[in-house]
């Protein structure tokens, strides 16, 4: 039930960060918002990894 709740009340945000940590086996992450300093974690969508074909992680 938890994890529905999650995916149902997901949202996309675009904003300047830096990348604090990333799990690339769970695709977890953990980034901190520039312009106020407040960390932020989340998930790594599966559909997002495959929109992003360039994107790099670790050489991966």
């Amino acid at each position: 039930m938890v994890s529905k709740i999650d995916i149902d009340m997901s949202e996309s945000v675009i904003f300047r960060a830096e990348l604090l940590g990333l799990d690339v086996k769970t695709k977890k992450y953990q980034v901190r918002h520039l312009a106020d300093n407040e960390d932020y974690t989340g998930k790594i969508s599966e559909e997002s990894v495959s929109q992003v074909s360039h994107s790099e992680i670790n050489g991966i």
